[in-house]
């Protein structure tokens, strides 16, 4: 159940930034939003957890929250070293 909540977030977010770099619009009000949904699912899922009692639904959520939150930081820096190439021009790449 958790798990299925965490690959919604994931692919949700990865689609949103494909559709936002297609239309070169920035992403990083998207990248901090993230954050965010990894910060509050992982307390979420750890609130979960615990009404269930099971060390498995911790670790996995854990596992899952930090994955999200991995996820939106690489969103946030391919969107600020998109931002610092463009605004330098194509000289680097």
């Amino acid at each position: 159940m958790i798990e299925v909540l965490a690959l919604f977030l994931f692919l949700g977010g990865w689609l949103l930034f494909y559709r936002n770099k297609m239309h070169r619009r920035s992403n990083m009000k998207l990248g901090l939003a993230m954050v965010m949904v990894s910060i509050l699912y992982g307390i979420f899922a750890l609130g979960w957890a615990t009404y269930h009692q099971s060390q498995d639904i911790a670790t996995g959520a854990v596992i899952f929250a930090a994955g999200l939150l991995g996820s939106s930081i690489i969103m946030m820096v391919s969107d600020s070293i998109t931002t610092l190439v463009n605004k330098k021009g194509k000289k680097y790449f």
